[in-house]
């Protein structure tokens, strides 16, 4: 999936499960336990370097964006945002 993101495909991860399961762990990860996202987007801006170490001629440009959401109980909370200001939002 991170080759397609440097490649320009649009890229989602998901996860799914029952409360309590780790899926925040596995996503977030913890303090010394990178978790999928920091993983992904290490390596998504190593392939980047790559590139551009590769092709210094070619000018390229990336843009790069990112959501990070939860959705329970039927309502979209965006978790980049500070606790104390995340509103939820109706599905």
């Amino acid at each position: 999936a991170v080759e397609g993101a440097v490649q320009g495909t649009n890229s989602t991860i998901f996860a799914y499960g029952q409360t309590n399961s780790g899926k925040t762990y596995t996503i977030g990860g913890s303090d010394g336990m990178p978790g999928v996202i920091e993983m992904a987007a290490n390596n998504m801006f190593e392939m980047m370097d790559q590139w551009q170490d590769l092709n210094p001629d070619t000018h390229s440009q990336f843009k790069v964006t990112t959501s990070y959401v939860e959705i329970y109980n039927e309502q979209l909370s965006d978790l980049l945002r500070n606790p104390r200001q995340r509103q939820k939002y109706p599905l």
